[in-house]
């Protein structure tokens, strides 16, 4: 499951994944092979559909050079660079892949950047959602307090806005 999820959405589910992971749930071991394992291979169907694409015909090819042409000496020159920085690039990152697909980089050189940039990207991102979990137990009796101030804060700003509503006072403001 963690596999298939990572293909359709990586950043929530890896951390999510990590941190139960921390907290005993699942084997960390597989969770990082299901993981690693999801992200590249959802980076490369990103990267085929970009290849079997016609950029000047298709609508989507169309859509993606005027949204990530710009990126294209990137991707030439510097690809793993480029592929790192979109993974921490939200909405930005399935484009790109496609983007080299459509530019024909070399699928091998590509799968050697993506390898390496997935595996930075899971280790910075997946060490966050371990550690999160990890110091989740230092923090757990903190997190009442938390959810009491929340509550009381919830609970003004309802009897402000129904003195505010009752008393007209969005006038006098």
């Amino acid at each position: 499951m963690i596999f298939v999820s990572m293909i359709i959405e990586g950043e929530v589910f890896l951390l999510a994944a990590t941190f139960l992971a921390s907290q005993g749930f699942l084997n960390p071991e597989l969770t990082f092979l299901a993981v690693f394992g999801g992200v590249t291979a959802g980076d490369s169907l990103w990267y085929y559909l970009g290849h079997r694409i016609n950029h000047s015909n298709a609508y989507f090819g169309r859509w993606l050079v005027k949204k990530t042409g710009q990126f294209d000496e990137h991707l030439l020159n510097n690809s793993l660079r480029t592929i790192f920085i979109s993974k921490f690039v939200y909405g930005a990152h399935h484009f790109i892949l496609a983007r080299a697909g459509v530019l024909k980089l070399k699928f091998k050189e590509f799968l050697k950047d993506d390898f390496i940039a997935n595996l930075a990207w899971t280790v910075i991102i997946g060490g966050l959602g371990y550690l999160s979990g990890a110091s989740f137990q230092y923090i757990k009796h903190y997190l009442k307090f938390t959810e009491y101030a929340l509550f009381i804060g919830l609970a003004a700003f309802f009897i402000l806005d129904f003195l505010v509503g009752k008393y007209g006072l969005k006038k006098k403001i």
